[in-house]
């Protein structure tokens, strides 16, 4: 569960990068 957590914060930060 601790894995999902860590790719979906790991794809918000991809997101706000590319922002």
């Amino acid at each position: 569960m601790k894995r999902k957590i860590i790719i979906m914060f790991t794809l918000l930060v991809l997101a706000g990068c590319n922002v």
